[in-house]
């Protein structure tokens, strides 16, 4: 099951061309995992890094654009889990503007499960890695090239 937000693109997110500066959609796709963590799973980031000493850093990331963003426009952003292992998890994001079922980004994105005090690999502890795999879904296709 997915998860879903809707962010508002910000004047600081824009370049000159008055669209969202090409890196800003992995923040926005960052803010969404953020609040899956915490609204969705029951998992607040802060509380895994600092108490549970459970990191998850972004090893892979790849983003097709197809569509523009500009300074106003709201974001619908969908949240898949798409693979689950013994270490890592593997997301899928979509992004839309708002009301529009069209995808205009997709990016496909792994962290890896890390010990925070070592910075070194360890499995994801059982109740995470049982609440990421009840939301596993297939990976959607890539978006179309433009002709």
């Amino acid at each position: 099951m997915s998860y879903r937000a809707r962010l508002r693109v910000r004047f600081a997110d824009v370049d000159h061309g008055r669209v969202m500066y090409f890196p800003k959609i992995l923040h926005y796709f960052h803010q969404a995992l953020e609040d899956f963590f915490a609204d969705d799973l029951g998992f607040p980031m802060p509380g895994l890094m600092d108490r549970d000493r459970v990191g998850l850093p972004i090893v892979h990331a790849e983003v097709d654009y197809r569509r523009p963003f500009r300074f106003g426009d709201e974001m619908d952003v969908e949240l898949r889990v798409v693979r689950v292992s013994a270490n890592s998890v593997r997301y899928e994001f979509t992004g839309r503007h708002a009301g529009d079922e069209r995808p205009d980004c997709r990016a496909w994105i792994q962290a890896a499960c890390i010990d925070m005090d070592r910075f070194a690999a360890r499995v994801f502890p059982d109740d995470l890695r049982v609440a990421l795999e009840a939301r596993l879904e297939p990976t959607q296709p890539r978006l179309a090239k433009r002709g």
